[in-house]
């Protein structure tokens, strides 16, 4: 909590108690604190709810913007647009789900375990908005059962630590496997991260200048903060929302809860990589521009709505869906190093964790595989999707080669 607040964050009752329900559901427990819980605990940890001077905030914005004209536009003016990144963190409660707006059947998620199952992600595009870096993901487990055993087939990256926290063993990682693609191409970036304990010094890189924007002023400096996250959170929470309905519609005596549980990491994923996909670069250019750091953002593109482009589903206002976007917004991303994360400074290695609740993904036979195939060739000619009848001769290939080993291993059974 104290980092959060030097970090000019402002903590509400209600984000305190529901860091105390994640705290609860991470040992397998629920909690639902009240309001006396939560005076209880103030007096006892000597917290007291205070309004923050306006000369403090005056001195912070006074602070980051003379910083930002005296020290950052000169660093800027030795990079081209294209070769300035911005990067942050962000948590996420990937099977996150309203608990209002489509009646009984999604309120049974309201503090469950299943809804608060977290994840952390690094977000870094540049100025121009033309250029995103794969999502950078850390969960918990190094090897999660919905995964495939070959990691590179991922659609992000994806790394793993004990709380799925960032840590400077990770961040260097990322940083230095970057730092090689970049010497491939003979290019040289200026990246801006905010300073945390997450984010050690690093001076052996070669490509990439690394400057880390002053304590307090993160707020008021970082592009991704201005509304690139937000926006990705929007996109991502549409796309979640959307397929729980779809299938609430196709299955009535379903239950949100039930859906939600199906919903397996790598689904979050592909999910994560979908919605940073859908980002647009103007809506980085826009966020570049609020921060101060670009003037290339257009007066349209500068009136933007952080979910201008975002599909809100009709069922849920435009609050709650704001709600629903923001309930993870108070989610830590870095903090004290665990033994394992220690373990792993010093030995560079990765170190397993713990199999996190994760759901092994049911074989598909060949006969179900079959039937939808055919199912999927009757819909794309009905709706003449020509531009799509590559994809599904590939998967029928794919399948057809699948079909004829499983007939050849059979035979050889037999023959034995």
């Amino acid at each position: 909590m104290t980092d959060k607040v030097a970090q000019g964050a402002r903590l509400s009752g209600h984000l305190l108690k529901k860091k105390a329900t994640e705290l609860a559901a991470s040992k397998g427990e629920i909690f639902n604190p009240s309001n006396g819980w939560l005076y209880r605990w103030k007096q006892k940890n000597g917290v007291a709810f205070k309004k923050e001077h306006g000369e403090k905030q005056a001195a912070n914005f006074a602070a980051s913007q003379a910083w930002r004209d005296d020290e950052l536009l000169k660093i800027l003016d030795a990079f081209e647009p294209r070769n300035i990144f911005n990067a942050d963190k962000t948590g996420l409660y990937f099977r996150g789900f309203p608990d209002r707006g489509h009646g009984s059947k999604s309120t049974e998620l309201t503090g469950g375990k299943t809804a608060m199952e977290r994840i952390t992600l690094l977000l870094c595009a540049n100025m121009t908005g033309e250029e995103k870096l794969p999502v950078f993901v850390i969960g918990k487990s190094k090897q999660p059962r919905s995964f495939p055993k070959d990691l590179s087939k991922l659609p992000v990256r994806y790394r793993n630590s004990a709380n799925a926290w960032m840590t400077g063993f990770l961040f260097k990682e990322w940083l230095y496997e970057w730092d090689n693609k970049l010497k491939i191409q003979d290019r040289r970036v200026l990246l801006l991260v905010d300073n945390c304990t997450a984010h050690p010094a690093v001076d052996d890189l070669q490509m990439i200048t690394l400057k880390f924007l002053p304590p307090i002023t993160t707020l008021l400096l970082q592009p991704m903060d201005m509304g690139v996250i937000k926006n990705f959170k929007g996109h991502y929470r549409s796309r979640l929302n959307d397929r729980i309905i779809a299938s609430l519609d196709a299955n009535p005596d379903e239950k949100a809860i039930d859906i939600s549980k199906k919903i397996t990491l790598l689904n979050a994923l592909n999910l994560a990589r979908d919605a940073w996909k859908e980002l647009k670069p103007s809506t980085i250019v826009n966020c570049y521009s609020k921060a101060g750091l670009s003037a290339c953002a257009t007066e349209e593109e500068a009136d933007m709505d952080d979910f201008h482009d975002v599909a809100i589903n009709s069922a849920l206002s435009r609050k709650e869906f704001e709600a629903m976007v923001e309930q993870d917004s108070g989610l830590e991303t870095n903090g004290e190093m665990s033994n394992t994360d220690l373990l792993r400074e010093m030995n560079s290695t990765s170190l397993a964790v713990d199999e996190e609740d994760d759901i092994a993904a049911v074989p598909l036979s060949i006969e179900l595989k079959m039937e939808m195939l055919n199912c999927m060739r009757q819909f794309i000619e009905e709706k003449g999707m020509e531009s799509a009848m590559p994809t599904l001769t590939a998967f029928e290939n794919t399948i057809f080669s699948e079909a004829t080993k499983t007939r050849q291993t059979t035979l050889d059974s037999f023959f034995k």
